[in-house]
């Protein structure tokens, strides 16, 4: 399988990554400002001062385990035929086009997998 080393493809990829690490920190100052004027105070209002910071909320991750998984399966799938064949009948892959955010051909110049 060939990959850009630059051009379309990688600065497109380049600049996915620094646009999610930019969202998951602005997401983490958001849940540790919910934490400190919104959650505390709700546990000191009905449970005293002493029950500050015995909860708190945790940010998901925006990018996890399983899509790096999903994007591993599919680069492997494009470099082993049998195993494509094998998945291609098991798979959603509107689903997975979804997860992956990757585009789709029109109804019209649809490829037979072969």
């Amino acid at each position: 399988m060939l990959e850009a080393a630059h051009g379309t493809r990688a600065d497109a990829d380049a600049h996915g990554d620094v646009a999610l690490t930019d969202a998951e920190l602005l997401y983490g100052d958001i849940v540790a400002q919910l934490n400190g004027d919104v959650v505390d105070q709700l546990l000191a209002l009905n449970y005293g001062q002493a029950a500050r910071g015995s909860v708190w909320l945790k940010p998901a991750p925006l990018r996890g385990p399983r899509l790096a998984t999903l994007r591993a399966m599919v680069q492997r799938l494009s470099a082993e035929p049998q195993a494509r064949q094998q998945m291609l009948a098991r798979l959603d892959l509107d689903a997975v086009f979804d997860l992956l955010e990757l585009p789709r051909a029109s109804h019209g110049s649809e490829a037979q997998v072969q």
